[in-house]
């Protein structure tokens, strides 16, 4: 597990969506707050993989380049 307040992608790291699939450039990163089940907010790590991809995607929506979900 990624310390809480780090990144486990820097900008320029390959990923993949889903494995075997397309690989992909982190764009940008940022943090996204979300509610847990017991009403207490939650910082979240997001990534931007670029055009064509409007939205950001979960740290745990990514995997490192050639590894198997």
């Amino acid at each position: 597990m990624i310390p809480y307040g780090q990144f486990g992608y820097d900008v320029g790291n390959l990923v993949q969506l889903r494995w075997p699939g397309p690989v992909y450039v982190v764009r940008w990163r940022g943090w996204v707050m979300t509610r847990l089940p017991n009403g207490m907010n939650h910082r979240m790590a997001v990534y931007w993989l670029g055009p064509p991809h409007w939205d950001c995607y979960f740290e745990d929506e990514l995997r490192p380049i050639g590894h198997p979900g």
